[in-house]
């Protein structure tokens, strides 16, 4: 999917607008996981928005390309940090604030007038509620795929528990200090960021938290 990083021109008729390098890193890899599957994923283009304040101007720009007549969806993917309502509330206005219809709710799709659709989920739930808080992260380390997954998370948890204590120190991202602390406990992830680790096998695509997005990013293209 190399040819499709490029945000300033279209390349693709399916558009998925995420946050930030690592959820884009980490849809693009699990979109290759899903073209093993079904040639249909093939036609999404993943565009990085940047900070949850940058989606307007990316909308914004979006309209403004050459090509936007061939774009038939657009699908916001993004973290609902610790207001989940908050995150739907914002991407809802910033939606109809550019002219778009937005979706009442997370997984469902709109179609406007002449036949865009559109569409958004959240991270971590990934499903047609949007309402549990957290990021990608948290997803992440649902859907490790290593065999003894459970028992270093159960140490990883205690090590920083000890920390903390030890040193008085706060965790206010603990889901990064998690991922991050189980990517640098093996060799073969230890200096990917959490879309890289995808690449390289940390992560079961076929995973059931997985689902909902994969049927709804299907609906789209199909």
């Amino acid at each position: 999917m190399e040819h499709k990083i490029e945000k300033n021109k279209i390349k693709c008729p399916n558009i998925i607008l995420c946050e930030g390098k690592d959820e884009w890193s980490f849809i693009v890899n699990y979109l290759q996981y899903l073209i093993g599957q079904d040639s249909v994923f093939d036609t999404f283009q993943v565009i990085d928005f940047g900070g949850i304040t940058d989606l307007k101007r990316q909308l914004r720009q979006l309209l403004k390309m050459p090509d936007f007549s061939r774009v038939k969806s657009i699908v916001i993917l993004r973290d609902a940090e610790k207001s989940p309502q908050g995150a739907k509330d914002s991407i809802f206005s910033t939606l109809k604030n550019n002219g778009f219809t937005a979706p009442p709710s997370p997984g469902e799709i709109v179609i406007q007038q002449g036949g865009l659709k559109i569409a958004y989920m959240l991270f971590p739930s990934c499903d047609d509620q949007g309402d549990e808080p957290g990021t990608l992260e948290d997803l992440c380390i649902r859907i490790i795929g290593e065999d003894r997954r459970d028992e270093v998370l159960s140490d990883i948890d205690e090590y920083l528990n000890d920390f903390a204590e030890k040193y008085s120190i706060s965790y206010p991202r603990i889901h990064k200090n998690r991922l991050h602390l189980f990517i640098s406990s093996y060799d073969k992830y230890v200096d990917a960021k959490a879309g890289e680790a995808g690449q390289r096998g940390m992560y079961d695509w076929s995973s059931g938290h997985l689902q909902k997005l994969k049927n709804l990013l299907y609906n789209i293209a199909s």
